[in-house]
């Protein structure tokens, strides 16, 4: 869901009112909110508030979506000859993927900066899931450990 939102502008509440109102009843369980009108019978086709399981179905639907949201992310970095491929994890399972193949001047990068442009790449990516919380990043390059302790950058580091 976060990624199909991720780039937008403009977002509303509207489906977050009456949260519970937006559950379907299980299919053959709306005989079960059925009542009475002078008008005939009617049954709900959502969930209604005051229905015993309605608050842990609501939570666990809630948990089900944002899920991905839930815990520490780790990312994981590579470069090689030709391109760069990063991998956001949690809880040591692949969340999601990016991969791009080099061209241009990105190919005669040293490993330091292909390494760092894959890291880069992946911040930006998944900056929807990554930011205001706390990650690791793992990468094989041990020299990008030293980044943030530089105090001078270059120009193309530093962008």
């Amino acid at each position: 869901m976060l990624d199909e939102l991720h780039g937008s502008t403009l977002f509303t509440k509207i489906n977050l009112k009456s949260g519970y109102h937006q559950i379907r009843m299980k299919e053959g369980d709306e005989w079960k909110t059925a009542f009475k009108t002078k008008h005939g019978l009617y049954e709900k086709l959502v969930m209604p508030f005051g229905l015993t399981n309605v608050p842990s179905t609501f939570m666990r639907l809630m948990n089900h979506i944002l899920c991905a949201l839930i815990g520490k992310f780790v990312i994981e970095c590579d470069a090689f000859g030709i391109g760069i491929g990063v991998v956001l994890m949690q809880e040591k399972r692949p969340i999601a993927y990016f991969s791009e193949k080099l061209s241009g001047t990105a190919l005669n990068y040293s490993t330091y900066e292909k390494e760092l442009y894959a890291l880069v790449c992946a911040l930006e990516t998944w900056q929807h899931y990554l930011w205001s919380k706390e990650f690791v990043i793992h990468t094989d390059h041990e020299s990008l450990k030293h980044l943030k302790g530089q105090n001078k950058l270059n120009r193309r580091h530093s962008k």
